[in-house]
């Protein structure tokens, strides 16, 4: 069975990363109260911050892994507001939940790059990376191996993130998998929904 009928069969339990994903469903971090500058603030404050000009030194040339926020902290739209307080509080939450958690020997690193500049430019795109958006990015050994796009639109959509990026985290960079699925992985591929592939696709 895959993860994915599993997940909607067995109500996000079975492996490890679930108790992980319980543990920051149960904390009460008060980021759901806070506001959009209030986020961004804490989120430059628990992540490392990234421009022009440190992001090779902190995300291609970093040999453990590494999350990238891409958000702005001016966005020209409600609807794009909504979306990067909610994804704020995914991020921040995941940041609570992998603290201490290792890739090759090494802190799992989670950065932020506020796009705010980039605005009202749509043929600029932020370093090349073909990014306009509020997107996350996942590298590992330096190397881009999956992006997903966007956010929750409502704050219903909140917890959810958090338990899919969860397990996206935990299958494609901590290997905590299923029984039977330990060749698997997760990839966005640039959408806003997973699917599984072979995990020999990250060597391609």
């Amino acid at each position: 069975m895959g993860l994915r009928n599993t997940l909607i069969g067995a109500g996000l339990v079975g492996i490890l990363g679930a108790q992980e994903v319980q543990a920051a469903d149960a904390k009460d971090t008060g980021y759901a109260t806070m506001s959009l500058g209030e986020l961004t603030e804490r989120v430059q404050e628990k992540t490392v911050v990234l421009n022009d000009f440190n992001f090779k030194k902190e995300v291609t040339d970093y040999d453990g892994a590494a999350l990238v926020l891409f958000y702005s902290s001016c966005p020209q739209t409600e609807n794009a507001d909504t979306i990067n307080k909610n994804m704020d509080i995914v991020y921040l939450q995941l940041v609570d939940t992998f603290d201490d958690t290792k890739v090759n020997g090494l802190p799992l690193k989670f950065t932020s790059f506020d796009g705010c500049k980039y605005r009202g430019n749509n043929s600029k795109t932020i370093l090349g990376l073909n990014v306009r958006d509020t997107e996350t990015h996942m590298y590992l050994d330096g190397r881009e191996i999956d992006r997903r796009r966007g956010g929750p639109i409502g704050v219903d959509g909140i917890n959810p993130a958090i338990k899919n990026m969860t397990y996206w985290i935990n299958y494609d960079l901590l290997r905590i998998t299923e029984p039977g699925e330990e060749n698997i992985v997760l990839l966005y591929q640039g959408g806003m929904e997973w699917n599984e592939f072979p995990r020999s696709i990250l060597n391609k």
